[in-house]
Parts: C-alpha cells; structure tokens; sequence
C-alpha cells in the first residue's frame, strides 16, 4: 500500500493535498483507523509535498480539517450508536482498542483527546468514546481541533522539510552531518526515555550532565557544523510563504522575553499562593538559571546571526534564547504534570510539553533569526538545567504532585497570559 501510494503521488501531484487530507480523514473515523498505517502514509505524503513544492501552508490546513471532520463524524457514531458499540462483532474480536481507549477517557476526561490523538490505537477510537458518554459538543469540538493541529504539525512539518530537503541541491557534507547530529541526538533521547520507563534513578542527573556534554560539544564543533547551518538556511530561504510567516511570527512571540518573564512571574505566583513550594522552586530556579546562563553564553561566544538579521536584532545567536526559555518553561510544566504518575504517563506529558517549545525553535530558523546549531544549543541548555534543578529539588525528598484544583487555576491562566502576551508582542513589532 505505501508503494503504491508514493508512486500514485508522484504521478498525480495536484492530487496531493486532497489525499492527505483523505489519509487524515480516515484515520480518525472510529474502528475504520485501526486498518490504516495512517502516522507512515501521511509522513509519506507530506514528504512528496514537500519534494514536489507543494505548499505547506495547505498540507498543514488540510490535515487538521481531515482530522477534525474524522474525529466529529467518530463523535456521531458514539453519540448514536452509544453503548451499542461494545456489541459490534469486530469489537467483540479486538475487545483491547476499545477498552483502552474507554479506560483513557475516564482516567484524563476529555483532554486525553489531546494525548490519545499521538497513540495510533487510541486516535480512531477516542472521539467515538467521547460521543458515547455524551461529553458536551462545543467542548469535544475546541479540543478536537487543538489535538488535531498539534498532532498534523508534528508529523507533517517535518516530513514535508524533509521531502524538500531531498530535492534541494545540497552536498553530501551536508547529509553526513546532519546524520551525525540526528544520531547523536537519538542516541541521547532513547537512553533518556529507557530511564524513564526503567525508573531509574540516575536518570534526571544522566539527562542533565548529558545535555551539557552535548551543548559544550555542539560549541566545540560549530566551525564543523557551518556546512550544516548554511544548508539548513538555503533550504528554508526557498519554503519561505506570506501565510506561514504570519504564523511564525506569533508561534515565536511565545517564546519572547517579555511573555515568558510575565508568565513566569504570574506562574510564580500562583504556585506561592498554592503554597506549593518545592514545585515553586523548581520552576523558579529552572527559569532564572536558564535566562542567566543562556545570556552569559551569548556574550560571551558573540556569534553572528544568520545574513541580515544581526541589522534588524542587536543581540548575538549563540544559544537561541526564545528556545532555551521556551524549553525550560515548558519542560517544566511536563515535569510538574508528570510527577506521582506511572512512568509512561510521566514521559507522555513530557513528550507533549516538549511540542510547543519544538515549535518556537522551529519558528525561529523559519524566520532565519537563528541558526538551525543556535537552536539545539537551546533546548540542550533548558534540559540540562532542569533537569540539574530537578535533581537538587528532589534530592532528599520526591516532589508530590499538584493537586487538581492547582491545574484548573494554572492551566486556564497560563494559556490566557501566553495567548495575550503573544498577541501585544505582535501588534508592538
């Protein structure tokens, strides 16, 4: 299927868009999504996109409103078929998707929407749940689409950058680098997420020593990885588009100094109000080290941005500071939500922490601020500081975990502060 479906794209390029969305579309419907390879063919599609120049700006629409309408049509078949479901034949045979998905829903409500939609079992067979235990309508549809978005823009983007990056004329230093840097990288993450699972102790500390090794090597080599840097910026200098640069923009505001200060601050607060202590702690420390040491280090390695933007920002590049801010922001917020769950739960919020703070690092070589090596620099200096202050924290005692009603305060008001603070920002520029 996935040859044939790679070989029909390249035959029929204005059929692209219209097939991702179909992908995406039929995943999502209940019980028809478990026979589709749907995560594989749309990083296929969205590759041939990209390697054919189709527009990103409309993969990325298309696959959300594929999403969408699948999850709003699984919806009406749990909302109509209710308990009715349970008694389906094939149900009866595969009695674990359902299962789970129901013990998902029940565990996380309605926001495990969210975190089902990047377990491929769970995506065909979570909207139907919520159908079926008759979850407001309005709500379902909010947070459909928010789950439907981020999970498109995981998997599409990188595939359609990748896609492009095959039909770019690069050289081959620039592939075996980037090999070397991707595997490095992997190696760093797969040992992280076996401590993870593993529970075990000497994980918070591997992450963070391992994080600065990696950030220290990163700087050591930078005359090595220019070949890197430059490729990186050549392809995205040819991707460039009105519609998406809109969205940079405010993806990247997210990350700013001013709202990430703000929100910090207000975050600070109400953990201090919370009398949440050592979570206040943690948070704070993790915010104030990484802006201290992320500033250090840009005064003191003085590396130019990328062509013409050290004319329009009069700051250095090296480390990205909208990245490392808005990962040790986020990261914390995946910590904090993980702690006193099984550890697949824990890695799974973190997993989730780690997109939106993916995406500003993402915004910023979009918008050529920053150099593709300024950005890894970031996220590696967030995580080895968090993860250092994690250790400390939690060195003599386990931090307990918020209690519900601290989430339904700072939730709600962390979006609201980030959202605002994006958009003052954006109207200021």
């Amino acid at each position: 299927m996935l040859d044939w479906l790679n070989a029909f794209l390249q035959h029929h390029q204005s059929l692209i868009g219209l097939v991702i969305f179909l992908i995406v579309f039929f995943d999502c419907i209940a019980l028809l999504g478990l026979a589709i390879p749907g995560n594989t063919m749309v990083v296929i599609a969205s590759a041939v996109a990209g390697s054919y120049n189709y527009p990103l700006w409309k993969v990325i629409i298309l696959g959300i409103l594929g999403g969408w309408l699948g999850d709003i049509v699984s919806y009406g078949i749990g909302y109509k078929l209710k308990k009715r479901v349970y008694q389906l034949s094939f149900v009866k045979k595969n009695p674990k998707w359902i299962n789970s998905a129901d013990n998902y829903l029940k565990h996380y409500g309605i926001m495990g929407l969210v975190l089902g939609r990047f377990v491929s079992p769970l995506r065909s067979n979570m909207s139907m749940m919520v159908g079926i235990f008759h979850y407001p309508v309005v709500t379902f549809l909010i947070v459909t689409l928010m789950a439907s978005s981020l999970w498109t823009i995981t998997f599409v983007v990188p595939s359609w950058l990748t896609g492009v990056a095959f039909s770019f004329p690069v050289d081959e230093q620039f592939w075996m680098t980037l090999i070397y840097v991707v595997a490095i990288l992997a190696i760093f993450i797969a040992i992280s997420v076996y401590g993870c699972l593993k529970q075990k102790s000497w994980v918070t500390a591997y992450m963070s020593l391992a994080s600065l090794v990696l950030l220290l090597l990163l700087y050591l080599f930078l005359p090595n990885l220019n070949t890197l840097d430059q490729g990186v910026l050549a392809i995205v200098q040819t991707i460039q588009e009105k519609p998406l640069e809109k969205v940079a923009h405010f993806i990247t505001e997210l990350g700013g100094y001013k709202v990430q200060f703000v929100i910090s601050a207000v975050l600070c607060f109400l953990l201090l109000f919370m009398k949440q202590i050592k979570p206040l702690c943690f948070f704070a420390f993790t915010m104030l080290a990484t802006a201290t040491i992320g500033w250090i280090l840009k005064e003191s390695i003085a590396r130019v941005r990328p062509f013409g933007m050290s004319d329009v920002v009069q700051t250095f590049s090296f480390p990205s500071g909208h990245t490392s801010a808005s990962f040790a922001f986020f990261v914390s917020i995946g910590v904090l939500a993980g702690l006193g769950r099984p550890p697949k739960q824990r890695l799974m919020w973190l997993s989730i922490a780690f997109l939106p703070a993916f995406l500003i690092g993402l915004s910023r070589i979009y918008l050529n601020m920053h150099w593709l090596t300024d950005v890894i620099a970031g996220a590696l200096l967030a995580v080895g500081i968090s993860m250092f202050v994690l250790t400390w924290v939690e060195f003599h005692k386990k931090m307990q975990p918020l209690p519900m009603k601290c989430w339904k305060i700072l939730l709600p008001i962390t979006l609201i502060v980030l959202i605002c603070g994006a958009v003052l920002s954006l109207r200021a520029l």
